[in-house]
């Protein structure tokens, strides 16, 4: 599709008569290391978005951990925002709404990209400042939103109100590595998470969204 940065692979999912001035951007989750927004994984979903929504769905790839710490992939998607507000599946032109989508691990980039796309990322030359591009609206699928895994901040966060187990069964299995314990699961999944953030603050709002300062002039949202 064009983008500046070679590194990123891309695939266009283009429904019958569908728009083109309105185009969604898809982040492909699994925890900012595995898969990719151009298999066959994620295919699926991305296609049943263009469909149900009539309109262009473009999936990109970016620059995943290990090898690549936040925030390289929020820097991809910013690109490909910028790419797609002069772009459209059959040439040039201008957006007139461009909404962003995601699951999981890249629901929660989806927020971090509207956050960079309202305040720039400071931490990174060149873009400092916010491109003059808008998001119409963000959609976010279950979306990772708290790399903290602060389970002490409610006493209905889904961590304690969906903890496993062992006795009666019962409960999320994506926590039954822990076999029930809090403190266990919070500390295993913060040194996972480390392979994506680094040494970084994990409230940090574009890696932790919902511990961002201010939610001012963002798009509407649907989570």
């Amino acid at each position: 599709c064009g983008l500046r940065r070679s590194r990123v692979r891309s695939a266009c999912l283009l429904p019958k008569n569908s728009s083109d001035d309105c185009c969604i951007l898809f982040r492909h989750g699994v925890s900012y290391m595995w898969y990719s927004g151009v298999a066959e994984y994620d295919r699926p979903l991305a296609s049943r978005i263009a469909k149900e929504t009539g309109m262009p769905v473009l999936s990109i790839d970016y620059r995943m951990a290990p090898e690549w710490k936040a925030p390289a992939g929020i820097c991809d998607a910013l690109d490909a925002l910028v790419w797609m507000d002069q772009n459209g599946p059959h040439g040039p032109r201008k957006a007139r709404k461009i909404f962003v989508s995601g699951d999981s691990s890249g629901g929660g980039m989806c927020l971090a990209l509207a956050l960079a796309a309202t305040n720039g990322i400071p931490e990174v030359e060149g873009k400092e400042k916010p491109p003059d591009v808008t998001i119409a609206g963000v959609v976010a699928i279950c979306p990772l939103t708290d790399l903290t895994y602060n389970f002490k901040r409610t006493k209905y966060n889904s961590y304690v109100t969906r903890i496993w187990d062992e006795e009666t069964r019962t409960g999320d299995a994506i926590f039954t590595d822990s076999h029930g314990n809090l403190l266990k699961d919070q500390l295993d999944r913060q040194e996972r998470i480390r392979a994506y953030t680094g040494d970084g603050d994990l409230r940090a709002e574009l890696l932790s969204p919902l511990w961002a300062k201010s939610f001012k002039g963002l798009p509407p949202m649907m989570l």
